[in-house]
Protein backbone atom coordinates (compact mmCIF):
# COMPACT_ATOMS: atom_id res chain seq x y z
CA UNK A 1 0.00 0.00 0.00
CA UNK A 2 1.18 3.58 -0.93
CA UNK A 3 2.73 5.80 1.86
CA UNK A 4 1.92 9.65 1.76
CA UNK A 5 5.80 10.03 1.42
CA UNK A 6 5.39 7.62 -2.06
CA UNK A 7 4.04 9.96 -3.57
CA UNK A 8 5.75 12.01 -6.82
CA UNK A 9 5.24 15.13 -8.73
CA UNK A 10 6.08 12.91 -11.80
CA UNK A 11 3.47 10.55 -10.98
CA UNK A 12 0.86 13.45 -10.25
CA UNK A 13 1.52 15.17 -13.95
CA UNK A 14 1.96 11.87 -15.84
CA UNK A 15 0.36 12.22 -19.80
CA UNK A 16 -3.02 11.74 -19.01
CA UNK A 17 -4.71 11.01 -23.16
CA UNK A 18 -8.23 12.00 -23.57
CA UNK A 19 -10.50 12.13 -26.01
CA UNK A 20 -11.38 16.20 -26.25
CA UNK A 21 -14.74 15.55 -28.28
CA UNK A 22 -16.46 13.26 -25.10
CA UNK A 23 -19.26 15.22 -23.76
CA UNK A 24 -20.83 14.89 -20.20
CA UNK A 25 -23.50 11.49 -20.86
CA UNK A 26 -26.93 12.13 -20.93
CA UNK A 27 -27.41 8.94 -18.71
CA UNK A 28 -24.83 8.05 -16.22
CA UNK A 29 -23.44 4.86 -17.20
CA UNK A 30 -24.47 2.64 -14.11
CA UNK A 31 -21.39 0.62 -12.71
CA UNK A 32 -21.26 -2.51 -10.70
CA UNK A 33 -19.06 -3.33 -8.49
CA UNK A 34 -18.19 -6.42 -6.35
CA UNK A 35 -15.34 -8.29 -4.44
CA UNK A 36 -12.34 -6.74 -2.24
CA UNK A 37 -11.88 -2.76 -2.12
CA UNK A 38 -9.11 -3.17 -4.77
CA UNK A 39 -10.82 -5.75 -6.73
CA UNK A 40 -13.80 -3.06 -6.85
CA UNK A 41 -11.38 -0.23 -7.71
CA UNK A 42 -10.13 -2.20 -10.74
CA UNK A 43 -13.64 -2.65 -12.56
CA UNK A 44 -14.74 0.27 -11.67
CA UNK A 45 -11.84 2.08 -13.56
CA UNK A 46 -11.59 -0.33 -16.13
CA UNK A 47 -15.93 0.25 -16.83
CA UNK A 48 -15.42 3.71 -17.65
CA UNK A 49 -11.74 4.74 -18.23
CA UNK A 50 -12.53 7.42 -20.48
CA UNK A 51 -14.25 9.16 -18.12
CA UNK A 52 -12.03 8.69 -15.73
CA UNK A 53 -9.01 10.14 -17.87
CA UNK A 54 -11.14 13.35 -18.58
CA UNK A 55 -11.46 13.89 -14.97
CA UNK A 56 -8.11 13.46 -14.03
CA UNK A 57 -6.93 15.81 -16.74
CA UNK A 58 -9.23 18.25 -15.36
CA UNK A 59 -8.83 17.93 -11.65
CA UNK A 60 -4.41 17.80 -12.50
CA UNK A 61 -4.78 21.34 -14.99
CA UNK A 62 -7.45 23.13 -12.03
CA UNK A 63 -5.01 22.45 -9.15
CA UNK A 64 -2.07 23.17 -11.66
CA UNK A 65 -3.76 26.62 -11.29
CA UNK A 66 -4.17 26.93 -7.58
CA UNK A 67 -0.89 26.28 -6.32
CA UNK A 68 2.36 28.23 -7.73
CA UNK A 69 4.40 25.22 -7.65
CA UNK A 70 4.53 21.59 -8.29
CA UNK A 71 6.11 21.14 -4.98
CA UNK A 72 3.20 23.11 -2.69
CA UNK A 73 0.82 21.20 -4.71
CA UNK A 74 2.89 17.54 -4.23
CA UNK A 75 3.10 18.57 -0.53
CA UNK A 76 -0.82 19.14 0.07
CA UNK A 77 -1.64 15.77 -1.80
CA UNK A 78 0.94 14.03 0.69
CA UNK A 79 -0.95 15.84 3.53
CA UNK A 80 -4.28 14.83 2.41
CA UNK A 81 -3.33 10.94 1.55
CA UNK A 82 -1.44 10.98 5.08
CA UNK A 83 -5.28 12.06 6.37
CA UNK A 84 -6.91 9.59 4.56
CA UNK A 85 -3.80 6.61 6.10
CA UNK A 86 -4.75 8.20 9.71
CA UNK A 87 -8.38 7.35 9.39
CA UNK A 88 -8.93 5.06 6.58
CA UNK A 89 -6.22 3.58 5.27
CA UNK A 90 -8.46 0.82 2.66
CA UNK A 91 -9.37 3.37 1.06
CA UNK A 92 -6.43 3.27 -0.44
CA UNK A 93 -7.06 -0.02 -2.12
CA UNK A 94 -9.98 1.12 -4.04
CA UNK A 95 -7.77 4.19 -5.42
CA UNK A 96 -4.77 1.62 -6.72
CA UNK A 97 -7.27 -0.65 -8.16
CA UNK A 98 -9.04 3.19 -9.88
CA UNK A 99 -5.46 4.01 -10.65
CA UNK A 100 -4.56 0.65 -13.09
CA UNK A 101 -7.95 0.09 -14.06
CA UNK A 102 -8.14 3.18 -15.81
CA UNK A 103 -4.83 3.44 -16.58
CA UNK A 104 -3.67 6.46 -14.83
CA UNK A 105 -1.41 7.35 -11.94
CA UNK A 106 -2.07 6.58 -7.95
CA UNK A 107 -1.53 10.50 -7.07
CA UNK A 108 -4.05 11.03 -10.12
CA UNK A 109 -6.67 9.04 -8.71
CA UNK A 110 -5.45 10.51 -4.79
CA UNK A 111 -5.96 13.80 -5.99
CA UNK A 112 -9.40 13.48 -8.18
CA UNK A 113 -10.50 11.77 -4.37
CA UNK A 114 -8.95 14.78 -2.36
CA UNK A 115 -10.22 17.51 -4.35
CA UNK A 116 -12.24 19.94 -2.28
CA UNK A 117 -9.76 20.21 0.02
CA UNK A 118 -7.00 20.49 -2.18
CA UNK A 119 -8.98 22.73 -4.85
CA UNK A 120 -10.87 25.27 -2.84
CA UNK A 121 -13.94 26.34 -3.87
CA UNK A 122 -17.65 27.43 -2.66
CA UNK A 123 -19.98 24.58 -3.38
CA UNK A 124 -23.76 25.65 -2.71
CA UNK A 125 -26.34 22.10 -1.90
CA UNK A 126 -28.64 22.07 0.34
CA UNK A 127 -31.17 18.92 1.15
CA UNK A 128 -33.79 17.74 3.70
CA UNK A 129 -34.93 14.74 6.11
CA UNK A 130 -38.31 13.57 6.99
CA UNK A 131 -39.88 11.21 8.91
CA UNK A 132 -42.41 9.90 11.00
CA UNK A 133 -45.19 13.04 11.69
CA UNK A 134 -44.11 14.82 8.79
CA UNK A 135 -44.20 11.74 6.22
CA UNK A 136 -47.57 10.40 4.65
CA UNK A 137 -46.75 6.71 6.50
CA UNK A 138 -43.85 7.66 8.86
CA UNK A 139 -41.26 6.36 6.68
CA UNK A 140 -37.41 8.10 6.47
CA UNK A 141 -37.35 9.98 3.38
CA UNK A 142 -34.12 12.20 2.58
CA UNK A 143 -33.69 14.67 -0.35
CA UNK A 144 -30.88 16.53 -1.56
CA UNK A 145 -29.12 18.69 -4.68
CA UNK A 146 -25.51 18.79 -5.71
CA UNK A 147 -24.97 22.29 -6.43
CA UNK A 148 -22.09 23.38 -8.36
CA UNK A 149 -20.52 25.65 -11.46
CA UNK A 150 -21.09 23.76 -14.71
CA UNK A 151 -17.25 22.67 -15.43
CA UNK A 152 -17.67 20.56 -12.97
CA UNK A 153 -19.47 17.05 -11.83
CA UNK A 154 -21.16 16.11 -14.70
CA UNK A 155 -19.12 13.11 -16.25
CA UNK A 156 -20.04 11.03 -13.64
CA UNK A 157 -21.38 7.31 -13.18
CA UNK A 158 -24.08 5.76 -10.44
CA UNK A 159 -22.12 2.99 -8.61
CA UNK A 160 -23.75 0.19 -7.22
CA UNK A 161 -21.34 -1.84 -5.25
CA UNK A 162 -21.75 -5.14 -3.43
CA UNK A 163 -18.08 -4.91 -1.53
CA UNK A 164 -16.71 -7.97 0.55
CA UNK A 165 -16.77 -7.36 4.23
CA UNK A 166 -18.33 -3.98 3.73
CA UNK A 167 -22.11 -2.79 3.46
CA UNK A 168 -23.70 -2.90 0.00
CA UNK A 169 -24.26 0.50 -1.17
CA UNK A 170 -25.67 2.94 -4.10
CA UNK A 171 -24.46 6.61 -4.71
CA UNK A 172 -24.70 9.02 -7.38
CA UNK A 173 -21.21 10.41 -8.44
CA UNK A 174 -20.39 14.01 -9.90
CA UNK A 175 -16.55 13.01 -10.73
CA UNK A 176 -16.42 9.44 -12.35
CA UNK A 177 -13.19 8.27 -10.28
CA UNK A 178 -14.01 9.16 -7.07
CA UNK A 179 -15.81 6.55 -4.67
CA UNK A 180 -18.78 8.14 -3.77
CA UNK A 181 -20.71 11.30 -5.09
CA UNK A 182 -22.47 13.55 -2.56
CA UNK A 183 -24.92 11.29 -1.18
CA UNK A 184 -24.82 7.16 0.06
CA UNK A 185 -27.48 4.80 0.99
CA UNK A 186 -26.43 1.27 2.28
CA UNK A 187 -27.92 -1.96 2.58
CA UNK A 188 -28.41 -1.20 6.16
CA UNK A 189 -30.79 1.36 5.27
CA UNK A 190 -27.89 4.19 6.36
CA UNK A 191 -28.41 7.30 4.39
CA UNK A 192 -25.82 10.18 4.71
CA UNK A 193 -25.56 13.63 2.25
CA UNK A 194 -23.61 16.93 2.61
CA UNK A 195 -23.40 20.22 1.86
CA UNK A 196 -20.55 22.91 1.63
CA UNK A 197 -20.93 25.43 4.50
CA UNK A 198 -18.75 28.83 5.42
CA UNK A 199 -15.41 28.85 6.77
CA UNK A 200 -15.09 32.80 8.17
CA UNK A 201 -11.92 32.12 9.78
CA UNK A 202 -8.14 30.57 9.47
CA UNK A 203 -8.88 28.10 11.78
CA UNK A 204 -12.11 26.84 10.15
CA UNK A 205 -10.32 25.77 7.07
CA UNK A 206 -7.92 23.42 8.25
CA UNK A 207 -6.71 19.61 6.64
CA UNK A 208 -8.65 17.14 7.08
CA UNK A 209 -10.37 13.77 5.64
CA UNK A 210 -11.97 14.36 2.09
CA UNK A 211 -15.71 15.73 3.34
CA UNK A 212 -17.00 13.34 0.00
CA UNK A 213 -15.11 10.28 0.91
CA UNK A 214 -16.48 10.79 4.53
CA UNK A 215 -19.81 9.72 3.11
CA UNK A 216 -18.39 6.45 1.11
CA UNK A 217 -16.85 5.43 4.41
CA UNK A 218 -20.23 5.78 6.56
CA UNK A 219 -21.75 3.86 3.55
CA UNK A 220 -19.47 1.18 3.82
CA UNK A 221 -18.84 0.71 7.83
CA UNK A 222 -21.87 2.20 9.52
CA UNK A 223 -25.18 -0.42 10.36
CA UNK A 224 -27.00 2.42 12.74
CA UNK A 225 -27.36 6.39 13.24
CA UNK A 226 -25.24 5.87 16.20
CA UNK A 227 -22.38 4.42 14.03
CA UNK A 228 -22.45 6.76 11.75
CA UNK A 229 -22.41 9.74 14.18
CA UNK A 230 -19.22 8.43 15.76
CA UNK A 231 -18.00 7.65 12.64
CA UNK A 232 -18.64 11.55 10.84
CA UNK A 233 -16.87 12.54 14.23
CA UNK A 234 -13.87 10.16 13.82
CA UNK A 235 -12.92 11.16 10.52
CA UNK A 236 -12.44 15.07 11.48
CA UNK A 237 -12.72 16.22 7.96
CA UNK A 238 -11.44 19.31 5.95
CA UNK A 239 -12.77 22.64 6.38
CA UNK A 240 -16.50 23.27 6.48
CA UNK A 241 -19.46 21.32 6.39
CA UNK A 242 -23.06 20.02 7.12
CA UNK A 243 -24.06 16.79 6.67
CA UNK A 244 -27.58 14.66 7.71
CA UNK A 245 -26.78 11.25 9.08
CA UNK A 246 -30.43 8.95 8.52
CA UNK A 247 -31.38 6.03 9.22
CA UNK A 248 -34.39 3.90 8.02
CA UNK A 249 -36.13 3.33 11.42
CA UNK A 250 -33.73 5.28 13.73
CA UNK A 251 -34.62 8.75 12.77
CA UNK A 252 -31.73 11.13 11.74
CA UNK A 253 -29.31 14.07 12.52
CA UNK A 254 -27.69 17.20 11.28
CA UNK A 255 -23.52 17.38 11.99
CA UNK A 256 -22.72 21.27 11.66
CA UNK A 257 -18.93 21.16 11.56
CA UNK A 258 -15.49 23.23 10.89
CA UNK A 259 -12.25 22.32 11.83
CA UNK A 260 -12.52 24.27 14.66
CA UNK A 261 -15.93 23.76 15.96
CA UNK A 262 -18.51 20.79 16.01
CA UNK A 263 -21.83 19.90 16.96
CA UNK A 264 -24.62 17.56 16.25
CA UNK A 265 -28.39 18.98 16.04
CA UNK A 266 -31.90 17.14 16.69
CA UNK A 267 -35.29 17.76 14.99
CA UNK A 268 -36.69 19.67 17.80
CA UNK A 269 -33.75 21.73 19.02
CA UNK A 270 -35.22 25.07 17.21
CA UNK A 271 -38.86 23.14 16.60
CA UNK A 272 -38.89 21.14 13.43
CA UNK A 273 -40.80 17.95 14.07
CA UNK A 274 -39.60 14.77 12.39
CA UNK A 275 -36.98 17.32 9.82
CA UNK A 276 -34.17 18.35 9.70
CA UNK A 277 -32.67 20.47 6.95
CA UNK A 278 -29.28 21.75 5.89
CA UNK A 279 -28.18 24.37 3.26
CA UNK A 280 -24.82 26.53 3.84
CA UNK A 281 -25.23 27.95 7.22
CA UNK A 282 -25.27 26.79 10.32
CA UNK A 283 -27.87 26.68 12.65
CA UNK A 284 -26.68 26.07 16.36
CA UNK A 285 -25.47 29.08 18.19
CA UNK A 286 -22.51 27.55 18.49
CA UNK A 287 -21.26 27.13 14.90
CA UNK A 288 -21.98 31.05 13.69
CA UNK A 289 -18.46 32.22 14.89
CA UNK A 290 -17.44 30.42 11.69
CA UNK A 291 -20.34 32.65 9.15
CA UNK A 292 -18.35 35.05 7.01
CA UNK A 293 -19.03 38.49 8.54
CA UNK A 294 -19.02 42.03 6.67
CA UNK A 295 -17.61 43.89 4.82
CA UNK A 296 -17.66 40.32 2.29
CA UNK A 297 -14.67 39.61 0.65
CA UNK A 298 -17.13 38.82 -2.29
CA UNK A 299 -20.79 39.03 -2.55
CA UNK A 300 -21.61 35.07 -2.79
CA UNK A 301 -19.81 35.04 1.16
CA UNK A 302 -22.68 36.63 2.46
CA UNK A 303 -24.61 33.42 1.93
CA UNK A 304 -27.93 35.25 1.57
CA UNK A 305 -29.09 32.55 -1.14
CA UNK A 306 -28.65 29.77 1.76
CA UNK A 307 -31.25 31.21 4.04
CA UNK A 308 -33.50 31.71 1.51
CA UNK A 309 -33.35 28.15 -0.25
CA UNK A 310 -33.44 26.71 4.04
CA UNK A 311 -36.91 28.49 4.36
CA UNK A 312 -37.66 27.55 0.83
CA UNK A 313 -37.44 24.10 1.62
CA UNK A 314 -39.36 24.25 4.90
CA UNK A 315 -42.18 25.80 3.67
CA UNK A 316 -42.57 23.45 1.01
CA UNK A 317 -42.45 20.65 3.53
CA UNK A 318 -44.61 22.12 6.31
CA UNK A 319 -47.35 23.10 3.77
CA UNK A 320 -47.46 18.94 3.18
CA UNK A 321 -46.68 18.04 6.72
CA UNK A 322 -48.58 14.71 7.19
CA UNK A 323 -48.67 13.66 3.45
CA UNK A 324 -44.99 14.32 2.20
CA UNK A 325 -44.45 11.14 -0.34
CA UNK A 326 -41.21 10.30 -2.76
CA UNK A 327 -42.84 13.13 -5.42
CA UNK A 328 -43.65 15.25 -2.70
CA UNK A 329 -39.68 15.34 -1.58
CA UNK A 330 -38.41 15.15 -5.36
CA UNK A 331 -40.82 18.61 -5.94
CA UNK A 332 -39.67 20.34 -3.21
CA UNK A 333 -35.99 20.11 -4.69
CA UNK A 334 -36.86 20.46 -8.08
CA UNK A 335 -38.49 23.81 -7.06
CA UNK A 336 -37.64 26.75 -9.31
CA UNK A 337 -39.26 29.33 -7.25
CA UNK A 338 -38.58 30.62 -3.54
CA UNK A 339 -39.76 32.28 -0.66
CA UNK A 340 -39.13 35.73 0.03
CA UNK A 341 -41.37 38.50 2.04
CA UNK A 342 -44.26 35.48 3.07
CA UNK A 343 -44.61 35.05 -0.72
CA UNK A 344 -43.39 32.34 -3.28
CA UNK A 345 -41.50 34.09 -6.14
CA UNK A 346 -40.13 32.93 -9.64
CA UNK A 347 -36.34 32.67 -9.66
CA UNK A 348 -34.76 34.98 -11.86
CA UNK A 349 -34.92 34.06 -15.21
CA UNK A 350 -31.00 35.10 -16.15
CA UNK A 351 -28.20 36.15 -14.41
CA UNK A 352 -24.94 37.18 -14.84
CA UNK A 353 -21.39 36.51 -12.60
CA UNK A 354 -22.59 40.22 -10.56
CA UNK A 355 -25.71 39.06 -10.12
CA UNK A 356 -28.15 36.59 -9.51
CA UNK A 357 -26.10 33.87 -10.92
CA UNK A 358 -23.77 33.54 -7.54
CA UNK A 359 -26.67 33.10 -5.12
CA UNK A 360 -29.66 31.46 -6.98
CA UNK A 361 -32.71 31.51 -4.58
CA UNK A 362 -34.57 28.38 -5.15
CA UNK A 363 -34.11 24.57 -4.44
CA UNK A 364 -32.93 23.39 -7.83
CA UNK A 365 -30.76 26.07 -9.31
CA UNK A 366 -30.08 26.51 -13.18
CA UNK A 367 -28.56 29.71 -13.92
CA UNK A 368 -25.16 30.38 -15.81
CA UNK A 369 -22.96 29.59 -13.25
CA UNK A 370 -24.85 27.74 -10.99
CA UNK A 371 -26.76 24.56 -11.09
CA UNK A 372 -27.96 21.30 -9.25
CA UNK A 373 -26.22 19.07 -11.40
CA UNK A 374 -27.01 16.26 -9.06
CA UNK A 375 -30.14 15.42 -7.24
CA UNK A 376 -31.43 12.19 -5.03
CA UNK A 377 -34.20 11.39 -3.20
CA UNK A 378 -33.54 8.11 -0.93
CA UNK A 379 -36.44 5.84 0.93
CA UNK A 380 -34.02 3.79 2.98
CA UNK A 381 -36.70 0.97 4.11
CA UNK A 382 -37.18 0.28 0.80
CA UNK A 383 -33.58 0.33 -0.33
CA UNK A 384 -33.94 2.65 -3.37
CA UNK A 385 -32.62 5.93 -4.32
CA UNK A 386 -34.31 8.18 -7.06
CA UNK A 387 -31.58 10.17 -9.24
CA UNK A 388 -31.49 12.91 -11.63
CA UNK A 389 -28.54 14.29 -13.47
CA UNK A 390 -28.30 17.79 -14.54
CA UNK A 391 -31.03 20.36 -13.15
CA UNK A 392 -34.73 20.47 -13.07
CA UNK A 393 -35.05 22.74 -16.50
CA UNK A 394 -33.13 20.37 -18.65
CA UNK A 395 -33.25 23.21 -21.35
CA UNK A 396 -30.55 25.13 -19.82
CA UNK A 397 -28.61 21.81 -17.90
CA UNK A 398 -25.38 22.09 -19.36
CA UNK A 399 -25.37 18.12 -19.69
CA UNK A 400 -26.41 17.48 -23.73
CA UNK A 401 -29.60 15.77 -24.03
CA UNK A 402 -30.28 15.35 -20.15
CA UNK A 403 -33.98 14.56 -18.68
CA UNK A 404 -35.83 16.77 -16.38
CA UNK A 405 -36.95 13.95 -13.93
CA UNK A 406 -35.32 11.18 -11.36
CA UNK A 407 -35.12 7.60 -12.32
CA UNK A 408 -35.18 4.72 -9.74
CA UNK A 409 -32.60 2.54 -8.68
CA UNK A 410 -33.37 -0.69 -6.22
CA UNK A 411 -30.09 -1.65 -4.50
CA UNK A 412 -31.82 -4.78 -3.44
CA UNK A 413 -29.76 -8.30 -2.46
CA UNK A 414 -28.21 -8.85 -5.75
CA UNK A 415 -27.29 -7.40 -9.38
CA UNK A 416 -30.31 -9.04 -10.82
CA UNK A 417 -32.52 -7.82 -8.16
CA UNK A 418 -31.88 -4.28 -9.51
CA UNK A 419 -32.55 -4.84 -12.93
CA UNK A 420 -35.58 -6.93 -12.45
CA UNK A 421 -36.58 -3.52 -10.99
CA UNK A 422 -35.36 -1.50 -13.81
CA UNK A 423 -36.93 -3.34 -16.24
CA UNK A 424 -40.22 -3.34 -14.78
CA UNK A 425 -40.20 0.53 -13.88
CA UNK A 426 -39.13 1.26 -17.68
CA UNK A 427 -41.85 -1.35 -18.48
CA UNK A 428 -44.68 0.69 -16.13
CA UNK A 429 -43.53 3.89 -17.21
CA UNK A 430 -43.60 3.96 -20.74
CA UNK A 431 -47.01 2.33 -20.61
CA UNK A 432 -48.23 5.11 -18.78
CA UNK A 433 -46.91 7.27 -21.50
CA UNK A 434 -48.51 5.71 -24.05
CA UNK A 435 -51.95 5.65 -22.47
CA UNK A 436 -51.92 9.27 -21.34
CA UNK A 437 -50.90 10.46 -24.58
CA UNK A 438 -52.48 13.28 -25.46
CA UNK A 439 -51.31 13.72 -29.33
CA UNK A 440 -49.95 11.53 -31.81
CA UNK A 441 -47.61 13.84 -33.78
CA UNK A 442 -44.34 12.89 -35.20
CA UNK A 443 -42.13 14.27 -32.71
CA UNK A 444 -44.34 11.75 -30.18
CA UNK A 445 -44.18 9.01 -32.91
CA UNK A 446 -40.04 9.67 -32.95
CA UNK A 447 -40.01 9.31 -29.11
CA UNK A 448 -41.83 6.40 -28.82
CA UNK A 449 -39.41 4.56 -31.34
CA UNK A 450 -36.56 5.81 -29.26
CA UNK A 451 -37.85 4.44 -26.14
CA UNK A 452 -39.03 1.11 -27.38
CA UNK A 453 -36.02 0.79 -29.06
CA UNK A 454 -34.14 1.56 -25.69
CA UNK A 455 -36.50 -0.62 -23.73
CA UNK A 456 -35.70 -3.57 -26.19
CA UNK A 457 -32.03 -2.89 -26.11
CA UNK A 458 -31.71 -3.35 -22.77
CA UNK A 459 -33.35 -6.54 -22.99
CA UNK A 460 -31.05 -7.73 -25.16
CA UNK A 461 -27.83 -6.47 -23.14
CA UNK A 462 -29.54 -8.87 -20.30
CA UNK A 463 -29.72 -11.87 -22.69
CA UNK A 464 -25.80 -10.91 -23.23
CA UNK A 465 -25.37 -10.78 -19.44
CA UNK A 466 -27.06 -14.40 -18.85
CA UNK A 467 -25.44 -15.90 -21.37
CA UNK A 468 -21.38 -14.61 -20.54
CA UNK A 469 -19.26 -16.45 -18.56
CA UNK A 470 -16.73 -13.94 -18.07
CA UNK A 471 -16.93 -11.85 -14.59
CA UNK A 472 -16.50 -8.17 -16.40
CA UNK A 473 -18.57 -8.68 -19.03
CA UNK A 474 -21.43 -9.53 -16.87
CA UNK A 475 -21.05 -6.34 -15.55
CA UNK A 476 -20.32 -4.56 -18.39
CA UNK A 477 -23.92 -6.16 -20.05
CA UNK A 478 -25.55 -5.25 -16.70
CA UNK A 479 -24.56 -1.66 -16.31
CA UNK A 480 -25.65 -1.15 -19.77
CA UNK A 481 -29.29 -2.86 -19.48
CA UNK A 482 -29.19 -0.68 -16.28
CA UNK A 483 -28.47 2.68 -18.26
CA UNK A 484 -31.28 1.72 -21.37
CA UNK A 485 -33.93 1.34 -18.85
CA UNK A 486 -33.04 4.18 -16.73
CA UNK A 487 -33.61 5.65 -20.42
CA UNK A 488 -37.12 4.65 -20.79
CA UNK A 489 -38.08 5.70 -17.08
CA UNK A 490 -36.74 9.53 -17.82
CA UNK A 491 -37.97 9.97 -21.54
CA UNK A 492 -41.12 8.28 -19.87
CA UNK A 493 -41.31 11.00 -17.62
CA UNK A 494 -39.96 13.90 -20.37
CA UNK A 495 -43.02 16.64 -20.62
Amino acid sequence: MYQAEDLVIEGLFQDVDFDVTLVPPAVKPVVFLSGSLEEMGRQYGVRVKELIKRNVAMAVAEAKGFYDSHEKLIGKLREQVGYTIDKFPKILEMWEGIAEGAGVSFEQIALLNNKIPIIVGRNNCSGIAAWGACTENGDMLAASNVDTSPPVAYYGVVLIARPENYNSFITSIGLAGQICGGAVLNGKGVHCFMTGSQAGRPEDLLGGFDPISALGVIGLTCESLKEAERMIEKLKVFGSSNYILAHKEEGACAFEYTTAEETFRYSGDFGENDYLIIANHFVKEEMKAAHFKPPYPHPSLEFKDSYIRYRTEEKMLLDNFGKNDPELMMGIMSAQTYLEDGQMKERNSTGTLENSSLYEYSPNMSSDFYQSVDSTMAYPKKGVLYIRHGCKNSAVSFVPGSYSGYARFLLGESDDDTLIQAENDAREQMWLYTVNLKSNDLCTKMKLIKMKNAFWQGKNCVIKKNLEKDAMKIKEFSGKAMELFTEVQLMAKEN
